[in-house]
């Protein structure tokens, strides 16, 4: 009986310690960091710099259907901006939209800002609300 008592005191404390990490940003596509680590996400960064908005992007990363996705957003609120998510692998996902076709604006509930330019000029991203 005291066995059972002690087994019972102590699972929870097991139980407790084995926490998983699978919400952690940080150790993704198997990479350290993805802003330096990932060529095409580098690429998108660079081709970012050299606009004349720059001061008004960023990217984002987040979870989508149990995988890690990248967001490319700006805060521009008077452009008719297109949200692309890309993978790991830098292929295009598809686009953040109010419909069924394309992945809810929700996924920014739990997005990471990961990059954005040194002149960054948002403070709150601008982004449209479903209706």
């Amino acid at each position: 009986m005291k066995q059972i008592i002690t087994l019972l005191a102590i699972l929870p404390f097991v139980v407790l310690s084995c926490k998983s990490d699978d919400v952690n940003l940080n150790n993704i596509c198997n990479v350290e960091n993805p802003v330096e680590d990932l060529a095409w996400l580098k690429e998108i960064i660079t081709d970012i710099e050299q606009s004349s908005q720059s001061d008004e992007f960023y990217i984002s990363q987040a979870v989508y259907e149990g995988k890690t996705v990248f967001i490319v957003g700006n805060c521009c609120a008077s452009c008719n901006t297109v949200f692309p998510v890309y993978n790991c692998e830098g292929e295009y996902i598809n686009i953040l939209g109010c419909t069924d076709e394309f992945i809810t604006f929700n996924i920014l509930n739990q997005d990471t800002v990961i990059w954005n330019s040194e002149n960054f000029i948002c403070t709150n991203s601008n982004v449209p609300l479903c209706e």
